[in-house]
């Protein structure tokens, strides 16, 4: 539906602004929401003249029904509102892994960013900010805080800004840590499992390997804990499970221990097989199993096999 990069760019601008991106036709119900959020003191004015209104007919029979259908009215609103956030979490996500797809399609080939490039990601990067940081303290809107953080840090991590990727990573695992309290689903375990790998893997890379392995060990945890192991949940789960075995095995070699090194990335290896198994055609598969093998044999080779 994009024909340039600029398009999608603005796109992302206009959604997370809140207003009306090109693609797509708001519902009647989305309209209102967002005239609602950029009009707060119009809205308030209605809201006032609707309890004079509401006052002054208790009276009458005739306005008790009205105000019953007026209830039903609101409570229809309500759902409407929450499937609306909802959808926006969704969204979110999606526009999340396009940035990604993209960003990843643009600069596969460069072994160095340009100043325009970086600027590019800055701005992505400040949207998502800026969108967390107007979230409210309701449970969607800790969602949506949380997903921004941890794709603004994924951004950070792409312009080699570590310190702050490795600490919006920190808050967006504190922020589903909270979630996982009131809604403790497997999709929420997942994404969590995956961000404290990240964190692990910044930890990892900076000399803390104590405190990352703390969070590969909470990762696992987590994954363990996943209720659904139904077909469509096993490819995401054995991609967790390869990333935590890899990062486990990259701990243990830091540590000069080989042989649980080896260990590890034997895990690794069988959950990337599986994953070849079901799909063998994607490349990105066949690299990491070409990669874990490569890693298996020089922890052999240290090991004197």
């Amino acid at each position: 539906r994009y024909t340039t990069v600029l398009q999608i760019v603005e796109d992302i601008e206009r959604y997370l602004s809140g207003d009306k991106v090109s693609v797509v036709e708001d519902t009647l119900a989305v309209r209102l929401i967002r005239k609602a959020r950029k009009h707060p003191t119009w809205i308030s004015a209605v809201m006032a003249s609707t309890v004079v209104l509401i006052v002054a007919s208790i009276a009458t029979t005739f306005v008790v029904a009205t105000m019953n259908q007026r209830l039903n009215d609101s409570n229809r609103l309500t759902t409407s509102l929450a499937d609306t956030e909802q959808a926006n979490i969704a969204a979110l996500t999606a526009l999340g892994t396009m940035v990604d797809d993209l960003i990843a399609a643009r600069f596969a080939r460069q072994d160095k960013l340009s100043d325009e490039d970086e600027a590019f990601l800055q701005k992505i990067a400040d949207q998502y900010q800026s969108l967390a940081e107007k979230q409210s303290d309701s449970h969607t809107s800790l969602m949506i805080r949380a997903e921004a953080k941890r794709q603004c840090s994924s951004l950070m991590a792409r312009l080699s800004r570590f310190d702050e990727a490795t600490n919006l990573a920190s808050q967006a695992l504190e922020l589903y840590t909270e979630i996982l309290k009131v809604e403790p689903i497997d999709s929420n375990r997942l994404v969590a499992c995956n961000l404290a790998a990240e964190l692990a893997n910044y930890r990892i890379d900076g000399g803390q390997v104590d405190e990352g392995e703390v969070l590969l060990q909470s990762a696992f945890d987590l994954l363990k804990a996943i209720d659904n192991r139904a077909a469509s949940q096993q490819q995401p789960i054995d991609e967790a499970l390869a990333q935590l075995h890899n990062l486990q095995a990259l701990a243990r070699t830091v540590k000069s221990d080989h042989s649980s090194a080896m260990i590890a990335y034997e895990q690794a290896l069988s959950a990337v097989q599986r994953l070849v198994a079901a799909d063998a055609n994607n490349l990105r598969y066949q690299y990491e199993l070409s990669t874990i093998y490569r890693s298996l044999g020089d922890c052999a080779g240290m090991l004197g096999q």
